[in-house]
């Protein structure tokens, strides 16, 4: 019951204390488990938009003769590998029996056979009915048309008959258990058909040896935080684990699927995250601690006296010391309780989700609250056994009033050059990941402590001028006095408001500078708004031309984007059309501007071109053919769109739709039989009108390897060509010898690597099969836009097609292509829905990446939120404090003839004072902090950041106002109340 009394006492530093380490424990468990709901919506977000083998894992082994055993022990193993303690990673696994190699069939030819279960609830039948029997089988409806199979065949199938009764294809080729096996999707694997689906006893009928597919699809929607990083590591070592079981043959192991590479870039966006955490943590840990040892401190100096005089009577400092724990551990106790349920419930999540931070977190907020509380006695009780004022504080206090700040200020330097030496707080670790350097994240934090205490170590310096103040005043005398002479009353206030006020600054900082940084790379690795990139698959003319033809497409550009080597170094090409570079290309404010870009990759073209709305081409050709070859006509539009048009008996062929003039790129001659042994293109003509042919055509023969066939004097044509099969007719910009020089852009990085300046003519391989391009450096960039690597170059896409038309048979179709649309979002949906597996669809409106990394900038805002809450909790309990402390003072004045009104003022403007003060430190502690610290986070949470490109340091001047502004209402009401309640 004394301990009761005592503490009813002191009922505002304690209610005070509660309410620290409730909004402390509140605030952590929040900040904490927000990052973690926004991790896990962010990796479901990012994984779910992928498809076929995006989400999929494979495990293929020569099938057993107990192939039932066998699946079983694969369950098994998987079961142990993707585990995280006693919870088993929710995986599903769809099996499939496939022949190792093509199974002869009747009719001269080979096949693939498998048995598929659950096929006919995976696809729709075609044409016939589903197989009724053993000696039934399907067909994949494309193989089937290929093989000339239809419904009612009958077929040997190695060493069994089987009767075909129907075929089908896949109802959704996306779906990640079929692997995007191109067998069954397209029925077509390599040069070989299939697959010819039987039932499990026909396949082994067939004497076929066959493999046991098994298809591991993580359920993204269960995936929990650090579990990407359980499939990683366990996916990464499958083939050990096989090997240590005994019981596989790892000699007949396959491995297939994309999900390891889709998991991988997911966690480092997850891994960019925590980079950033600590950070969130740690200022609102400093406010919370230094807001308790306040707290402590205050309580220390109210119960100065008492302590005396319990002393006095014989109590000893551990008893007074034991008393005082155990208040503090019962009331912090019970606040943290109270405030990590307060934040479970706001957070709306699962409990699981922080695991055992769930406890972790509130016992530490209690831990550190009682040790903050025992400390302060401690040294309070030891000063009053020495016979010292608690407010001089003693050798102690003297020793570490100057140590303090040393040792803090030595922490905080050594921590920001190891930041500022690495540029990040992330480090590499052996296995190629990246884990946070502990020290170098623990930057911002020590520094906003370190200035705000050498800012409060610089208060006394101010004695004397403020006791010339209070000389020359004639009325708030007593203002100037107290801040002078009892500055330590002011000290907790001025603290607290200067990091409640720096966080905030930070946060702001942060904010800002991170999505500029953010918006600046994503924009720049993207190219484009509307991306679209063949993950397995080129995009063919008929892909482009079915993208083009999405409803909300306007165009779609094709990009070559591949590493090549200049000169001896290795860099990202970017080849793409001058107008659809600046037409498509996001610009970027002070470094891209896609419109000079295109000035300065734009390559002379000496070949014929059709002006901008020709329907119709002619040809007028003079051959040695008894009949017409086969003739086709490849133009490409301003675009880079490349169209082959086939040429008709009558030597004409139509234009289809396209954007500004064409370009004839090639005429390829397909020789028959007997074909011409030399061929001219006379004239050309668009709807009737005569183009200049140009000159300096040349000509690739290809049988299906490329073979000499000597060109004509002038114009396109050839002769001597009867070993071939096919001739590339190829206007001059496709030679690229003699004095050709194409102009290239090349970005800073590589012009560092390789020592290029600008007007240097570097050699470039365009292609493996081309000798070096000797290409004009025509400017030095920051980046290059759609680049994989910071090394790249830019150069005229036409360059690149006329290229190659020279050196392979078919066309080189590109793997990547910039579309423009009218809302680049809902056409993204349409896109990926239109257009075959393997390839992904990609819009920077729909970035699922910003909303994970986006999330530390938002908890820094809480974690100020709640240190704002703090500095506020602990100024009302400073002031009530005060109240009860100061009322000697104020009968003294008094009675020395002092009025209410002008004590309430003097206690206003003496906090008003040191809220002010510690306004205006916290604010330039945190742009100095955002300076020194802030590029360095940022570059952290942006995946693929660009080196060469300056973090841009920026305030979010709105998130900084609102900030400021609730502060200094909330402080202007505790203001107020502290006058009001002075003279009462």
């Amino acid at each position: 019951m004394l301990l009761l009394r005592r503490m009813r006492q002191r009922t505002m530093v304690f209610l005070a204390l509660f309410l620290v380490v409730a909004v402390s424990s509140g605030v952590a468990t929040g900040i904490l488990g927000f990052l973690r709901a926004a991790e896990v919506d962010g990796v479901h977000s990012l994984l779910e938009s992928r498809t076929g083998a995006d989400r999929a894992l494979e495990l293929s082994l020569t099938t057993e003769a107990d192939a039932d055993a066998q699946d079983a022990r694969v369950d098994a193993l998987l079961g142990t590998v993707f585990r995280d303690g006693d919870r088993v990673l929710p995986v599903s696994v769809f099996r499939s029996t496939v022949s190792a190699n093509p199974v002869p069939l009747s009719i001269v030819v080979r096949a693939f056979a498998a048995s598929i279960p659950e096929l006919e609830s995976n696809a729709d039948l075609i044409d016939g009915t589903w197989p009724a029997g053993a000696g039934h089988a399907s067909v994949q409806a494309d193989a089937a048309a290929a093989l000339g199979l239809v419904p009612g065949d009958s077929l040997e199938v190695g060493n069994m008959t089987a009767t075909i009764t129907g075929t089908w294809r896949l109802s959704d080729p996306f779906d990640p258990r079929w692997v995007s096996d191109p067998l069954l999707t397209t029925g077509l694997e390599g040069a070989v058909l299939g697959p010819i689906v039987l039932s499990p006893d026909a396949l082994v009928a067939t004497g076929a040896t066959t493999r046991t597919r098994s298809a591991i699809v993580p359920e993204v929607s269960a995936l929990r935080a650090g579990d990407l990083q359980i499939f990683l590591t366990g996916w990464d070592g499958i083939t050990d684990s096989l090997r240590s079981d005994g019981g596989f043959r790892v000699d007949s192991l396959d491995l297939g699927g994309r999900f390891d590479t889709a998991a991988e870039s997911a966690q480092e966006s997850v891994d960019a995250l925590r980079a950033v955490v600590p950070v969130t943590l740690l200022v609102v840990a400093a406010i919370a601690i230094l807001t308790l040892l306040q707290l402590g401190r205050l309580l220390a100096s109210l119960r100065a006296d008492e302590w005396l005089l319990l002393w006095s009577r014989g109590d000893t400092v551990p008893g007074l010391l034991r008393v005082t724990i155990i208040e503090a551990l019962a009331v912090a106790s019970l606040a943290a309780a109270a405030g990590t349920g307060l934040g479970l419930l706001a957070l709306g999540e699962d409990p699981l989700l922080l695991r055992s931070l769930v406890w972790i977190v509130p016992a530490t907020t209690v831990l550190v609250a009682t040790l903050a509380f025992g400390a302060t006695t401690f040294v309070a009780l030891r000063s009053v056994a020495r016979h010292e004022a608690a407010e001089d504080g003693g050798r102690a206090a003297r020793v570490s009033g100057i140590a303090g700040p040393i040792l803090l200020a030595l922490a905080a330097g050594i921590s920001t050059w190891q930041l500022l030496l690495y540029g990040s707080p992330l480090t590499p670790t052996r296995d190629g990941g990246t884990q946070v350097d502990p020290l170098a994240v623990l930057a911002p934090a020590l520094v906003l402590l370190t200035l705000v205490t050498l800012a409060l170590a610089t208060v006394p310096m101010l004695t004397r001028p403020l006791d010339r103040l209070a000389d020359r005043s004639t009325r708030l005398a007593l203002v100037p006095r107290t801040l002078a002479r009892r500055s330590r009353l002011l000290a907790a206030p001025l603290v607290l408001c200067a990091l409640a006020s720096g966080q905030v600054t930070l946060a702001a900082g942060y904010a800002q500078t991170w999505n500029a940084t953010y918006t600046t790379a994503s924009e720049l690795r993207a190219g484009s708004e509307l991306t679209v990139t063949g993950a397995r698959a080129r995009l063919t003319e008929s892909t482009l031309d079915t993208i083009a033809g999405v409803d909300g497409v306007t165009v779609a550009a094709p990009v070559y984007s591949e590493q090549v080597l200049v000169g001896a170094t290795t860099a990202s090409m970017i080849a793409v059309t001058p107008a659809a570079l600046a037409f498509l290309a996001i610009p970027v404010t002070g470094i891209l501007d896609p419109a000079a870009l295109a000035d300065r990759i734009t390559a002379p073209f000496d070949g014929p071109v059709l002006p901008d709305g020709t329907s119709t081409i002619g040809l007028t050709v003079d051959s040695t053919a008894a009949t017409p070859d086969d003739l086709t006509v490849v133009v490409a539009d301003e675009f880079g769109v490349q169209h082959s048009l086939p040429v008709t008996e009558s030597y004409s062929a139509v234009l289809p739709a396209g954007r500004g003039e064409w370009r004839i790129d090639a005429i390829i001659v397909a020789l028959k039989d007997g074909g011409a042994a030399s061929l001219t293109i006379t004239g050309i003509t668009a709807d009737g009108a005569a183009i200049d042919l140009g000159a300096g055509w040349s000509a690739a023969g290809f049988d299906p390897r490329p073979v000499f066939v000597a060109p004509v004097s002038s114009g396109p044509g050839f002769t001597d060509a009867a070993a071939v099969s096919t001739v590339h007719l190829t206007p001059p910009l496709g030679f690229l010898g003699g004095d050709t020089r194409p102009p290239v852009v090349v970005s800073t990085a590589l012009a560092a690597e390789a020592g290029i300046r600008v007007g240097d003519i570097v050699p470039i391989y365009l292609d493996s099969r081309l000798d070096s391009v000797s290409c004009l450096v025509t400017a030095i960039v920051p980046a290059i836009p759609g680049a994989r690597l910071e090394s790249a170059f830019l150069i005229d896409g036409a360059i690149v097609q006329a290229a190659r038309l020279g050196i392979y048979s078919e066309l080189s179709p590109p793997r990547v292509a910039w579309l423009g649309a009218d809302d680049p979002a809902v056409a993204a949906d349409t896109v990926r829905a239109a257009i075959t597996p393997g390839v992904t669809v990609s819009a920077l409106s729909t970035d699922d990446n910003r909303a994970i990394l986006g999330s530390a900038a938002t908890a820094l805002w809480i974690g100020a939120a709640g240190g704002g809450i703090l500095s506020v909790v602990a100024v009302i309990a400073v002031v009530g404090a005060q109240v009860r402390s100061r009322r000697g003072e104020v009968d003294v004045l008094r009675a020395l003839g002092v009025s209410d009104r002008e004590l309430a003022a003097t206690r206003r403007a003496e906090l008003g004072a040191a809220l002010a003060v510690g306004l205006i430190v916290g604010v330039l502690s945190g742009l100095v902090v955002t300076l020194l610290t802030i590029p360095a986070l940022a570059r952290a949470a942006v995946p693929e950041s660009y080196a060469a490109i300056a973090t841009t340091v920026g305030i979010h001047p709105l998130g900084l106002g609102i900030g400021l502004g609730a502060f200094a209402l909330s402080f202007g009401i505790i203001g107020v109340e502290y006058g009001r309640r002075v003279t009462r």
